[in-house]
């Protein structure tokens, strides 16, 4: 972090909490980077963080089985989550079609 960077904001009393958390959305919403990250989290926590929650119910009532196969389900997230990670420690620099999970860019000549 660079410090010498860094400057102190003005406190305002009359800024209210709700009054900066609007701020940030315009912000947000005019900002293609911030957009698409948020859209990216969004989806991301809507369809992969329950998935915890859903996977007994998938290995019981979906494939009519027991603990065993819930164990080999949840070995291979976690075999999955090794994989992304050496992959995310392998990439020198983060893009977007890397984040939004498209093939790698081709490198420049």
């Amino acid at each position: 972090m660079r410090t010498s960077e860094l400057y102190r904001g003005e406190r305002d009393e009359e800024h209210r909490v709700l009054h900066s958390l609007g701020e940030g959305m315009v912000w947000v919403v005019h900002t293609r980077a911030a957009w698409l990250t948020c859209g990216l989290m969004l989806v991301v926590s809507t369809f992969g963080i329950n998935f915890s929650v859903l996977l007994p119910v998938l290995a019981t009532v979906t494939l009519r089985s027991g603990p065993v196969v819930f164990g080999i389900m949840s070995a291979c997230f976690g075999f999955g989550a090794l994989i992304g990670a050496l992959f995310t420690a392998a990439v020198g620099r983060p893009s977007w079609p890397i984040l939004l999970g498209e093939a790698p860019p081709s490198p420049r000549s």
